[in-house]
């Protein structure tokens, strides 16, 4: 059985958006299987629930079960008991709109069950309770000489849940061996007083638990690049998931991937961050991109292919346009505000794609695609993006795609 776990008022406020702190008890209620409402707790069938005690009965605690699946709040108690008396008793309460109260509010109901089968309901009239008829729950309960026990089922439409919304609701429990003593679960606390009642929420915010991981992509670097030690450099990626990201861990590798040094984690989802390029030089480098949603399941995607970590002063010797694997870059002016001119040079006849990014790692416009002749080339880019609208002021990536490797460079846009 799992404990209740309990949390200080102050600090909860901090997990979940609550209007009342009630008595600072909490339940967190876990998805689970659909029971069977037939009064019987079946081998199995509450395996996947979590369990609280009620104490202070005259044969011993009873046990609460509790749990959600899909579209309703599933309950069970078993009590020990074996003085039989039809009025023998067990009855929950809800605060659906969790604003507590010194006594039952409109907004407040309860479930009863007697042990000789009478089910009846109760809702709050702002001083007290008044029997109602029964609405959106369903209960059911068997009896032995040694015990008895008691199954709920309440929706979340009489709850006021509504799916994958989160929502805290006030809670308490009543048992009673009639003539013989009764308890409260929470302790101390009073069916006539929502302000002693406990807290039900539901980690999953009322829902089936998310078990798919986020899609992630790492853009740059991607494999070809030369980085240079001591230098700034945008590490992009792209990162989604329906329920959004909740944060993000990145590693690079000098070894091609036999190991993995941290750069930095808990990071948000802004699809950039600008790494400071540490001094461990090496050609066979890699970046992994890890993202989390807010169910912790996780996906992670690497560089397509090596890059390298370059010395100071080794970059220039890489790139130089009248080296072995020839390629050079010239932007200017930079920043700009109109327009800047992109100079290639190129050792030979090569197959080039010359892309600019935001620096969300989202493409903006490819300037070409194509085979150049060796010797300069020169590209104009207006800063607009393909559907020639201009771009803002912010940093943008020049991606070049060659034969002899990819480069990017880091540019900005004044406006």
């Amino acid at each position: 059985m799992k404990l209740l776990q309990v949390y200080l008022c102050v600090a909860f406020f901090f997990c979940s958006s609550l209007l009342f702190a009630h008595s600072g008890d909490t339940l967190f209620v876990p998805y689970g299987s659909m029971p069977t409402i037939d009064g019987q707790i079946s081998p199995g069938e509450w395996d996947d629930a979590d369990t609280v005690l009620v104490a202070s009965l005259p044969e011993g605690p009873a046990v609460i079960y509790y749990k959600q699946s899909p579209d309703s709040l599933y309950i069970a108690i078993e009590l020990p008991d074996g003085t039989y008396n039809d009025f023998d008793n067990a009855s929950i309460y809800f605060d659906t709109d969790h604003d507590g109260g010194s006594a039952p509010q409109t907004d407040d109901f309860g479930c009863g069950s007697h042990r000789g089968g009478m089910l009846v309901e109760f809702v709050g009239t702002g001083s007290g309770w008044v029997q109602d008829s029964i609405d959106g729950w369903n209960a059911a309960l068997t009896s032995t000489s040694t015990y008895w026990q008691v199954e709920y089922s309440v929706s979340f439409g009489k709850l006021a849940i509504v799916q994958g919304v989160a929502k805290t609701i006030g809670f308490e429990t009543r048992v009673g061996d009639n003539g013989n003593g009764s308890a409260n679960w929470p302790a101390g606390a009073s069916n006539g007083n929502p302000n002693t009642w406990a807290d039900i929420v539901s980690p999953d915010n009322w829902s089936s638990p998310d078990s798919i991981p986020p899609n992630v992509q790492v853009i740059d670097p991607n494999g070809g690049e030369v980085l240079t030690v001591g230098n700034l450099y945008p590490i992009l990626w792209f990162a989604e998931d329906l329920n959004g990201i909740d944060s993000i861990n990145i590693y690079y590798s000098t070894d091609a991937g036999g190991s993995w040094i941290p750069v930095s984690s808990g990071e948000a989802n802004d699809s950039v961050y600008l790494w400071d390029v540490p001094n461990t030089p090496s050609d066979s480098c890699l970046v992994r991109i890890i993202a989390f949603d807010p169910s912790m399941n996780s996906e992670q995607d690497e560089s397509d292919s090596l890059f390298t970590i370059a010395a100071v002063g080794t970059e220039e010797r890489r790139i130089k346009g009248d080296s072995e694997k020839g390629l050079s870059v010239t932007v200017f002016p930079e920043p700009f505000a109109e327009r800047t001119a992109i100079d290639l040079y190129l050792a030979k006849n090569t197959q080039v794609n010359l892309s600019i990014y935001d620096i969300s790692g989202r493409k903006i416009l490819n300037l070409f695609d194509g085979v150049l002749r060796k010797g300069h080339q020169e590209f104009l880019w207006n800063g607009q993006d393909s559907n020639g609208k201009a771009a803002c002021t912010g940093i943008y990536i020049i991606r070049i795609e060659a034969a002899e490797g990819v480069y990017t460079r880091r540019i900005t846009i004044l406006r």
